[in-house]
């Protein structure tokens, strides 16, 4: 009865942290009904193993795997293999520090199940607070800068420490010393070759991303010239709507000189070479003058593929720093030019971009045509580009300004538009 009532607690912190990592950590998008019924069909799992506790490991087992089964099906587009891994270290990290309480303070056997749930619970609160705390979003950039090869031998490396730990402290559990020496012989040199590989490969992996980090400041760098460049083109336009206030009211006094007769002092006004046309004429009003450039900018880049930016709404002056609009909609704008691109020349697309701000808060959506529906994988769209290493420099600036604003973004495709919807709090 008491393995039960254990299986049935770990059950439901396993159940509770992975919907949690999943939502928070991952991106996914929860199905709440499903996670409604999932909590009702815990109630046979648990008459099952209450029932059937003699047969207590196979039992657990199968328990185990349905609640990584469920776990998934209550997630929007979220890999089972994050699932799994996301299991399997909360599993590991919790038998670990188990088998190391029980081995360091000699504890009883019978007091083996109160030690193993308390580890259980306090390690479920502590990943609740880091899935629902400014944590998650460090987190979730180490997770999407950390290579998959890297995070599997990661695991790897835990899973095989974990069992080293639970053989060394378990030695009563073989029947003869010989067996647990042979088994711990094993462990322990599958685990000195994982060390002795994952060595060389993180030494490398931090030299990579100490490289990509030097690109990402050379890149915003740029960002921070065009935020500059953009900057003169808005005053440039101010200078130009000066100059058309200022023409209107030079053609009402070159009217009235001309029907007076006096020609002579209408030329002199119109040699005046203090009223001159500006050649860089922006197309946009947005209410921002760098994000009026900007647009107008990327809408010559987008007459090459037949494609008009279309924008609706307004953008404040203030409350938000110049290089964070270059950053959100230069990377958004040129992502769906891209997209644009791959589409037939002779078909006429349109990217929209909708902007609201209200109460403090920016709601940004823009949409574009596409080639083929974009796959998205926790929240990240996968790229198509051949050079895969230097993708990805854009979306984490874009994320980082987005997490500055206290903000969120979130990606949909379909297989006609890929749409972007980005929530941030202002200052305005």
């Amino acid at each position: 009865m008491i393995l039960a009532i254990i299986s049935l607690i770990d059950s439901c912190c396993y159940y509770i942290c992975m919907l949690s990592i999943g939502i928070n950590i991952l991106n996914s998008q929860p199905k709440k009904r499903l996670i409604y019924v999932s909590f009702i069909l815990f109630i046979p799992i648990i008459i099952v193993e209450i029932l059937c506790y003699n047969y207590f490991l196979l039992i657990n087992s199968l328990v185990q795997i349905m609640l990584v089964l469920l776990v998934r099906l209550c997630l929007k587009e979220v890999r089972f293999l994050s699932i799994v891994s996301s299991y399997m270290l909360l599993f590991l990290i919790n038998t670990t520090i188990t088998s190391c309480l029980i081995s360091i303070f000699s504890i009883n056997s019978n007091l083996e199940w109160l030690i193993e749930i308390s580890v259980n619970l306090f390690s479920s609160i502590i990943c609740l607070i880091v899935c629902n705390t400014k944590l998650n979003k460090k987190i979730q950039q180490m997770l999407n800068l950390t290579q998959r090869s890297v995070k599997r031998l990661l695991l790897s490396l835990i899973c095989f420490g974990t069992i080293l730990v639970v053989l060394i402290s378990n030695e009563t559990f073989f029947k003869n010393s010989q067996n647990w020496f042979s088994a711990t012989k094993i462990s322990l040199i599958i685990f000195i070759i994982l060390l002795s590989s994952a060595i060389p490969i993180l030494i490398i992996y931090s030299m990579t991303n100490t490289h990509i980090k030097k690109l990402v400041e050379s890149y915003e760098e740029q960002i921070n010239a065009q935020s500059e460049h953009y900057a003169l083109l808005s005053e440039s336009n101010y200078e130009l709507r000066k100059f058309r206030h200022d023409y209107n009211n030079m053609c009402i006094g070159l009217r009235k000189l001309i029907s007076v007769g006096e020609t002579e002092t209408a030329l002199e006004m119109l040699n005046n070479d203090t009223l001159q046309l500006i050649d860089s004429t922006i197309k946009y009003d947005t209410g921002n003058g760098i994000v009026d450039a900007l647009l107008t900018d990327k809408q010559k880049k987008a007459n090459k593929f037949n494609t008009k930016i279309i924008f609706q709404g307004a953008i404040p002056s203030t409350g938000i720093k110049p290089t964070d609009l270059c950053i959100i909609f230069g990377n958004t704008i040129d992502n769906s030019i891209e997209a644009c691109e791959k589409l037939s020349l002779n078909v006429a697309k349109t990217i929209s971009i909708d902007c609201v701000c209200n109460s403090g808060f920016m709601f940004i959506k823009i949409i574009n045509p596409i080639e083929k529906e974009v796959k998205i994988h926790g929240n990240i769209p996968t790229t198509t580009k051949k050079d895969k290493k230097m993708h990805g420099f854009g979306l984490y600036s874009l994320n980082r300004v987005v997490n500055q604003h206290n903000g969120k973004m979130e990606f949909k495709s379909n297989t006609e538009k890929f749409q972007i919807d980005i929530e941030m709090c202002i200052n305005c």
